[in-house]
């Protein structure tokens, strides 16, 4: 894999709860230094809107 290098840069990582937490630890294995932050949504079933439960 052939990427750009990152140097000086301040990461944070946001995975939206459940789906995205399975990368969370592959993540911080490939840069260990970065935060990691959650959100956890779900779909209203009447309006069909995102609802935020955690942030």
């Amino acid at each position: 894999m052939v990427a750009k290098r990152l140097t000086g840069k301040k990461l944070a990582f946001v995975p939206i709860l459940r789906a995205g937490l399975g990368m969370t630890q592959g993540i911080l294995n490939l840069v260990p230094a970065a935060r990691i932050g959650h959100v956890g949504l779900y779909r209203d079933p009447e309006t069909l809107e995102a609802v935020e439960y955690f942030c």
